[in-house]
């Protein structure tokens, strides 16, 4: 069964139902696909990343960390134990 983030998450700090996963040790390159002459400014194209391991899951709104969820499991446990929305009737 999929669900919608919005559907199972509002942060308990600033109400924002958006999750991010924030990694260390990730090679990251980004095509420069343009300059802005005027402001020194590079435009970029597509990205690629390669690598990485998971630090912590982050409401994307304030930064508010969920627990110690360091997996995908970690973070579905942290949901459940934190329901709102569809998570709630799961049970």
């Amino acid at each position: 069964m999929e669900v919608k983030v919005a559907d199972v998450f509002e942060c308990p700090q600033c109400g924002g139902n958006w999750i991010e996963e924030v990694q260390t040790n990730v090679v990251l390159s980004s095509e420069v696909a343009g300059i802005e002459t005027e402001e020194s400014e590079l435009l970029y194209g597509e990205a690629a990343w390669d690598g990485g391991v998971v630090d912590r899951y982050q409401c994307s709104r304030c930064g508010y960390v969920l627990g110690s969820a360091r997996t995908p499991e970690g973070l579905v446990a942290w949901l459940e134990k934190n329901p709102k929305g569809v998570l709630k009737w799961m049970k």
